[in-house]
C-alpha cells in the first residue's frame, strides 16, 4: 500500500509540474502555446478555459485543460477529481470523431494519465454572455438556438447519440456570433452497452438539477428504453426558459425525487416559441416533442403559419450569403440592399457588431473572390472591415484583395482602384511592389480611360510603399506618356500627382522632371491643366535652386500672363509674384559682386560704381542708361598704359575669320598711308550698290570702324568733296600702277576639275564650296536648313564691282579674262605717295577708268548729299575687298 500511495503522489506531482509548465506550451502539444486563464468560467465545468495562440499562423485558439491532481471542488461528492478524469477522456474521444458545423471545432488534443487537453476554436462560454452587463439580445438567442437545435438534431437522429449535457455552460459562442455545441463528457451511443452515461452521468456538475423526470425515477440506465432526443429535448426544455426568464427556480436544485415543474406561463420566452417549448418539457419522454421536429417546426416545413427562424434577420442574412453563388441577379441585389440597410445603422446597435464583422464580412469575401460576387460587394467590404483589428484586417481582407489584382476583369480593376483609399495604409511595400504594381503597368496602357484615369490617380496612395528604383525610373516613364494622354482628364490629373509626388522623389529627380513635365502642362490646351501646372510649380517651389528659378520656372509660367482664359492669367500673377518674391528672398544674403578686387584696381572699381547710373523708369531712360554704363565701365577699366597704346588694325583683322581664300592673310594693307587718296566712286544703281555692299570689318574700340574715319588723317592732298567749285579732272591724269592678277579671277578661270561635294555633308565654314566665289552674307533668319549641299541656292545676279584708281590694269586683265568689264571681287585698294610736281594727268590717267564711272557733273551729286554718299561708300568699297 505505501509503494502505491507513492507512485499515486508522484503522478499527482507529475500533473501538477505538467500544468504549472504550461505557461509556455500546451503539454504533448509543441505547436500552441497557452494563454491566460479565463477566471470567469472557473467552477461552472469540470474544464479550465485558456487563451492560446496556434504558432504557426499566429491565430487565436481556446484550450480546455483537465488535471485530476488540481484542487477538489464540488464538482464531485467525494471532492476526488480522479473520478472525472473517464469524463474528460470521452470529451475528447468524442470531439475527435464528431465534425459538425454546429459543433465546436476540435483543433487538437493530448492526454495523460492525469490530464487531457483539448484545442479548439477560439471561443467564449454562452453562460459568461448571459451573465454580462450588456447580455446577449434576443434576436441573438434566436439565432443561437437554430444552431444548438440543429447540432442536436444531427446526433440524436443521424448518429443515434444522446448528449446528455445541454446546457448554457455547455454552450460557445464564436466570433461571429454563432452558437456551438459543446459539453461532449457524457456523450454516449444509444447502443453503447459500456457508455459513461449509464455509469457516470450523475457525475457532471448539477446534473440533479438537469433530470429528466424519468430519470429522477428509474436512473440513467432508464434512457436506453427510449428515444435518443428524450433526454436532450428536457434539456433543451430548460434552456430555453434559462436564456429568455432567467435560472431555474430553486427545487431543481433539489434532492427530491418529485419532478419539479416550471412555471405554466410564457414570460419572455417568445410567442412563437411557446407551444413548441411547452412539447418539449412533456414529463412523459414518449409523447415529448423530439429535436429534428423542433428544428423542422422553426423552420416552417411543419407548420402552415410558418416558423420562428425565418423570420428572424439574422437567420436571413446567413442563409442568404451562404447561397450567394447560386442566387439570381435580383437576390443578390436584394440581398446588398438589405446589407447597405444594416452596416447605415450599425452604429445604432441594429444587428451585433460581431455579427457583421466575423460573420456577414468572410461570407461576403468569398463570395466576393470566388462566389461571383463581383464589385459590387467591395464598397461593403471595406466599411463594414473598417474596425477589424490589424491583424485580422490584413488576414482575412487584405490578401483576398491583393489577389484580386491579378484578375483581367475591368469592373474588378475599377473597384479596387476607387477603394484603394480605404485599404492602402494597410498594405506592405513587398506586397505593393511584388504583388500589385506588376498589376498596375496595365492600367497606364488599357484601352478604356476611365480605368487608365483610376491607375493614375491610385499612384499617390501607393507611392510610399514602392521602392526608390520604381519611384524614380519607371513610374517617371509611365507618367510621361501620361501627359500626352489624349483624354484632357489624364494630363490635368498625371499633373497634379507629379506635384504631390515631389517629396518622395529624389532631389536630383526633382530638378531634372518637374520643370519640364510642368512647363508641358503651361502650354496644355486644356485650361485645367494649365492652372494645375501653375498651382504644383508653387507647391514645390521648394525644390528648385535660385538658378532654376530665374532661368526656368519664371520664363516658363510668364506665357501665362498673356493667356486666353482670365483664370490662368490671374493664377498666373499669383505665381509669378511668389516666385519672383522667392527669388528676393534667396539672393538677399548674396554679395553684390562676385569678381575678387584685385591689388590696384580699387580705384577703377569704386569709380564704376560712382558713375553708375540708378534704375530706369521708362524704355528710353534704360537704353541710355545701360548704353553710357557700357562705355564708362569699358573706358574706366583699362589702365593708362592701355589707353595710350595704338590699336593694332593687322592683328586683329589676321586674326579673324580670313580673307575668304582659306589663308589667314588679311586682303587689306598692313600699313595705310597717311596721304594715300581714295577715289570716290558711284554706282550704277541703287541695287547695285546693295548688292556689293558687306559687312565692315570691326576694329577693337570702335564699331565697325565708320568713328575711325572721322578721326583718321587722310592726307592733306586730297580734294575736298564739298567743293562743288573745285576741278575734278585733275583726277583723270596720272602714270597707271604696275598691273595686278586678281586673285578670285585667277581662280574662277581656272581649269582643273572640282572635287566631287559629299551631298548631305554640313557647311564647312571657311573651307572650299561652291560658293565661295562670292561671299554674300547669309541670312541666318531665313530658315533653320543650314545643309548648303543639298539643294543648290538659286543663281544670283553678279555684282558689278568698280574698279579703283590705281589698279586698272588688273581691273582689265580680269574683265578680258571674262569677257566683259565687271570683276566678281575687287582688288585690295592701293595708296602711293605721288610726286608733288606731277599733274593730274599723270596721276589718274583717263585711259585707267572706264567712261561711266568718271565723275562729270551731270553724276556728281548734291553738296549737302556728297558727304553721306560718296565718302561711305568708298570706305565700303575698300573694306569689301
Amino acid at each position: 500500500m505505501n509503494f502505491l500511495s507513492s507512485l499515486s503522489s508522484a503522478v499527482l506531482s507529475a500533473g501538477s509540474a505538467a500544468l504549472a509548465g504550461a505557461t509556455n506550451g500546451v503539454p504533448g502539444l509543441p505547436g500552441f502555446q497557452l494563454g491566460e486563464r479565463v477566471p470567469s468560467f472557473d467552477g461552472k465545468s469540470i474544464w479550465t478555459l485558456h487563451d492560446g495562440i496556434k504558432k504557426d499562423d499566429s491565430t487565436t485558439v481556446s484550450v480546455f485543460s483537465f488535471d485530476a491532481a488540481a484542487v477538489a471542488s464540488s464538482h464531485s461528492s467525494s471532492g476526488d477529481r480522479r473520478n472525472l478524469h473517464p469524463l474528460a477522456r470521452n470529451a475528447l474521444r468524442k470531439l475527435r470523431t464528431l465534425r459538425h458545423p454546429n459543433i465546436l471545432k476540435f483543433i487538437d488534443g493530448a492526454e495523460t494519465d492525469s490530464a487531457v487537453w483539448i484545442v479548439t476554436e477560439h471561443v467564449r462560454s454562452l453562460a459568461t454572455e448571459l451573465n454580462s452587463r450588456d447580455g446577449v439580445a434576443d434576436e441573438s438567442k434566436v439565432y443561437g438556438l437554430l444552431h444548438i437545435a440543429t447540432a442536436l438534431a444531427f446526433l440524436n437522429k443521424n448518429d443515434a447519440s444522446i448528449h446528455g449535457n445541454v446546457r448554457a455552460e455547455a454552450l460557445w459562442i464564436t466570433q461571429g456570433g454563432e452558437w456551438k455545441l459543446g459539453g461532449f463528457e457524457v456523450c454516449t451511443k444509444k447502443d453503447e452497452d459500456a457508455g459513461v452515461l449509464w455509469n457516470s452521468g450523475g457525475m457532471l456538475p448539477d446534473a440533479r438539477s438537469y433530470a429528466s423526470p424519468e430519470v429522477r425515477k428509474s436512473g440513467w440506465g432508464v434512457l436506453k428504453e427510449f428515444e435518443p432526443s428524450s433526454l436532450d429535448s428536457y434539456h433543451l426544455h430548460l434552456l430555453l426558459y434559462t436564456l429568455f426568464n432567467g435560472p431555474l427556480p430553486p427545487a431543481f436544485s433539489g434532492s427530491s425525487d418529485v419532478p419539479p415543474a416550471l412555471p405554466n406561463t410564457r414570460g419572455a420566452i417568445p410567442a412563437s416559441l411557446f407551444q413548441a417549448w411547452r412539447r418539449l418539457g412533456n414529463p412523459n419522454p414518449r409523447p415529448r416533442l423530439k429535436t429534428d421536429v423542433f428544428l423542422e417546426l422553426g423552420l416552417g416545413s411543419e407548420s402552415a403559419g410558418g416558423g420562428w427562424w425565418p423570420s428572424n434577420r439574422l437567420v436571413k442574412l446567413a442563409t442568404a450569403l451562404e447561397g450567394f453563388s447560386l442566387a439570381s441577379e435580383s437576390e443578390r441585389a436584394g440581398l446588398i440592399r438589405t446589407l447597405k440597410d444594416v452596416e447605415a445603422k450599425a452604429g445604432s446597435a441594429d444587428l451585433p457588431e460581431e455579427f457583421l464583422k466575423y460573420k456577414v464580412l468572410p461570407s461576403l469575401v468569398r463570395a466576393f473572390e470566388f462566389g461571383g460576387g463581383g464589385p459590387t460587394l467591395l464598397p461593403l467590404i471595406l466599411s463594414l472591415a473598417a474596425s477589424l483589428p490589424e491583424k485580422e484586417y490584413s488576414a482575412s481582407i487584405i490578401q483576398p484583395l491583393i489577389r484580386m489584382f491579378a484578375t483581367p476583369d475591368r469592373a474588378m480593376r475599377m473597384a479596387l482602384l476607387e477603394g484603394l483609399d480605404k485599404f492602402s495604409d494597410k498594405l506592405t511595400s513587398k506586397d505593393v511592389t511584388e504583388r500589385i504594381w506588376p498589376h498596375l503597368l496595365t492600367g497606364f496602357g488599357d484601352v478604356v480611360p476611365v480605368i487608365r484615369e483610376a491607375t493614375v490617380k491610385s499612384i499617390l496612395l501607393i507611392a510610399p510603399k514602392l521602392n526608390d528604383r520604381i519611384l524614380n525610373n519607371d513610374l517617371l516613364r509611365l507618367l510621361a506618356k501620361t501627359q500626352v494622354d489624349p483624354e484632357p482628364g489624364i494630363r490635368t490629373n498625371t499633373c497634379i500627382l507629379l506635384g504631390r509626388l515631389s517629396r518622395h522623389l529624389q532631389p536630383g529627380t526633382n530638378r531634372k522632371v518637374l520643370v519640364p513635365a510642368f512647363a508641358r502642362a503651361l502650354r496644355d490646351p486644356f485650361v485645367h491643366a494649365r492652372i494645375a501646372g501653375l498651382m504644383a510649380l508653387m507647391a514645390t517651389a521648394d525644390c528648385y535652386e535660385k538658378e532654376d528659378l530665374a532661368g526656368k520656372v519664371i520664363p516658363a509660367m510668364s506665357i501665362c500672363l498673356v493667356d486666353r482664359e482670365k483664370a490662368v492669367r490671374d493664377q498666373g500673377y499669383r505665381a509669378i509674384d511668389m516666385f519672383v518674391k522667392k527669388c528676393e528672398a534667396l539672393t538677399a544674403g548674396m554679395p553684390d559682386t562676385a569678381i575678387p578686387e584685385a591689388e590696384g584696381q580699387a580705384a577703377a572699381g569704386n569709380a564704376v560704381s560712382q558713375n553708375q547710373p540708378g534704375l530706369a523708369t521708362n524704355t528710353a531712360g534704360a537704353a541710355g542708361a545701360l548704353a553710357g554704363w557700357a562705355f564708362a565701365s569699358v573706358s574706366k577699366k583699362l589702365s593708362a598704359a592701355e589707353l595710350e597704346a595704338p590699336i593694332n588694325r593687322a592683328a586683329s583683322i589676321s586674326n579673324g575669320s580670313g580673307n575668304g581664300n582659306g589663308n589667314g592673310a588679311s586682303p587689306l594693307p598692313t600699313h595705310l598711308e597717311p596721304h594715300a587718296r581714295v577715289l570716290p566712286q558711284r554706282a550704277s544703281s541703287e541695287s547695285d550698290i546693295s548688292r556689293i555692299s558687306s559687312p565692315t570689318p570691326s576694329f577693337p574700340g570702335s564699331f565697325g570702324g565708320t568713328e575711325d574715319d572721322e578721326v583718321e588723317d587722310w592726307g592733306g592732298d586730297l580734294m575736298d568733296v564739298n567743293d562743288d567749285d573745285g576741278d575734278w579732272n585733275e583726277f583723270e591724269a596720272g602714270k597707271p600702277p604696275p598691273p595686278r592678277v586678281d586673285p578670285f579671277a585667277a581662280r574662277l578661270s581656272s581649269t582643273k576639275a572640282k572635287p566631287p561635294v559629299r551631298k548631305g555633308g554640313a557647311l564647312k565654314l571657311g573651307g572650299v564650296t561652291k560658293s565661295s566665289a562670292l561671299r554674300i552674307p547669309m541670312d541666318l533668319d531665313a530658315g533653320d536648313n543650314w545643309d548648303m549641299d543639298d539643294t543648290p541656292a538659286p543663281p544670283k545676279p553678279k555684282p558689278i564691282i568698280a574698279p579703283y584708281a590705281g589698279a586698272a590694269e588688273a581691273d582689265a586683265t580680269s574683265a578680258t579674262a571674262h569677257g566683259s568689264t565687271s570683276a566678281y571681287a575687287a582688288p585690295s585698294p592701293t595708296r602711293r605717295f605721288l610726286p608733288a610736281s606731277s599733274s593730274p594727268e599723270d596721276r589718274f590717267p583717263s585711259s585707267a577708268l572706264p567712261a561711266s564711272v568718271l565723275p562729270t557733273a551731270a553724276n556728281i551729286l548734291p553738296a549737302a548729299k556728297r558727304s553721306r554718299a560718296v565718302h561711305p561708300f568708298a570706305i565700303t568699297t575698300a573694306n569689301r575687298a
